[in-house]
């Protein structure tokens, strides 16, 4: 995913709920995952 790709979910992440973001990370992790890339950290807060 380029910088560009990555800004723009993020950007409509933030206008998620809390859930769909993290069903979201989740999705993103299992795609990094897929690349042999590391996971993103969940926070909850």
């Amino acid at each position: 995913m380029n910088d560009t790709a990555l800004r723009r979910l993020a950007r409509t992440a933030a206008g998620l709920s809390v859930e769909a973001q993290h069903y979201l990370t989740m999705l993103a992790n299992q795609l990094r995952a897929s690349e042999g890339l590391p996971g993103l950290d969940v926070v909850d807060g």
